[in-house]
């Protein structure tokens, strides 16, 4: 007889989400589609974030997250590192390619104080397209995960999961192989889930949320040379994305599921506006976005060829034995950037969420059910 694994947060979320609803039966509903200009439609990523200064400005963020009226916090937490490659070319849209690690327990290594710790292996690309800038309510997501590193693979994904992707994206994926600059993101991440009513159903928005702390490097990961370091800047980011909708309602409409999305968007980061507002920093760019700007700011033309993943790992467009060459220089630069722990800290004396959020645990601690896969942890 088969049965279904569910993560920790996963199980949890099913657990909290038929307590706020007080039934045992309702309906999920997966993100609905955005209607363009042209009429056609396409994935959409409702997601919402805020840019600081420093990642002392997280401190609190988890804590300021659960005293938002109607705001659950989901026990358990997924916190890892991964690379995000960007990708530069396009015009209004962005594409990166992100290579997902998770911890190998069974090997050790020590890391510059001696004490052993568990090696990150690689486990997959995810390689995607976005459309340029921070507006939440038009954000387009096309994004494929693939093992074997090559394009002709997330090519074909692509076209099986969104038979109509624009044929700009796919010529661009085809032919533009440069990577000027990449970000290497420490993530300590969290659910939440935000209750709606409309009078007549209940509605349960899911949040996805992660701290992200992040270091711009040249394209061949290296983080010192001969001639000096090669870390463009430092990125820290809070970051949430709507992941579903469950309700009591029955036959909702995508343009039902949108409206409520974006009214929950909106009423959640309304609220957040104002965190650790002396130190924000006030900017229009993603992630991506940021790379390729530090990497043009601060490089020339040929700098950026010269440093290039493309120029130093991947040779003839294949991307084979890829993982192998950064996963020592991601195991050590990742050890070396602020501990994310903190975030899942118990909240201040006096605070009325208290309750809600989660003692402390060390970071990246295995779920209690199976690790979190990576592949569902992205934002």
């Amino acid at each position: 007889m088969s049965h279904t694994v569910f993560t920790e947060i996963e199980l949890n979320t099913l657990i909290h989400t038929s307590n706020i609803l007080k039934v045992k039966e309702y309906e999920n509903y997966e993100i609905p589609s955005i209607i363009l200009h042209n009429g056609e439609k396409a994935p959409w990523e409702p997601e919402e974030s805020i840019a600081f200064i420093n990642p002392h400005a997280l401190h609190g963020v988890k804590n300021a997250f659960a005293e938002i009226e109607d705001i659950h916090i989901i026990p358990g937490f997924r916190d890892f590192c991964y690379l995000t490659m960007a990708y530069p070319g396009l015009e209004g849209f962005i594409k990166r390619e992100r290579m997902n690690f998770s911890l190998d327990e069974t090997k050790k290594w020590l890391n510059k104080n001696g004490s052993p710790q568990a090696t990150r292996k690689f486990t997959d690309l995810a390689v995607c397209f976005k459309t340029s800038g921070k507006d939440s309510s038009t954000r387009q997501e096309w994004e494929v995960h693939v093992k074997d590193f090559k394009t002709e693979t997330a090519i074909q994904a692509f076209k099986e999961t969104y038979p109509n992707i624009p044929d700009e994206l796919i010529t661009h994926l085809q032919n533009n192989q440069f990577t000027p600059a990449n970000m290497l993101v420490k993530r300590a991440g969290f659910n939440a889930a935000h209750t709606v009513k409309d009078g007549i159903h209940t509605h349960v928005v899911h949040h996805a949320n992660s701290a992200d702390i992040g270091r711009i490097l040249t394209g061949n990961l290296s983080p010192t040379s001969k001639t000096g370091t090669n870390i463009l800047g430092y990125h820290t980011e809070f970051e949430g994305e709507v992941s579903g909708v469950s309700s009591t309602a029955t036959g909702m409409t995508e343009e039902d599921l949108r409206a409520i999305i974006q009214s929950s968007l909106s009423n959640v980061w309304n609220r957040m506006a104002n965190f650790n507002l002396e130190h924000q920093k006030q900017t229009s760019m993603n992630k991506t976005e940021t790379i390729l700007h530090a990497a043009r700011t601060q490089m020339s033309q040929e700098e950026m060829m010269l440093k290039s993943v493309k120029a130093k790992v991947y040779q003839d467009g294949k991307r084979l034995g890829a993982q192998q060459s950064f996963t020592q220089e991601f195991n050590d630069i990742c050890n070396d950037m602020p501990d994310t722990s903190v975030i899942h800290a118990y909240a201040a004396e006096g605070s009325t969420s208290l309750s809600r959020v989660e003692p402390f645990r060390p970071i990246e601690q295995p779920a209690q059910i199976i690790p979190y896969p990576q592949q569902h942890a992205a934002l």
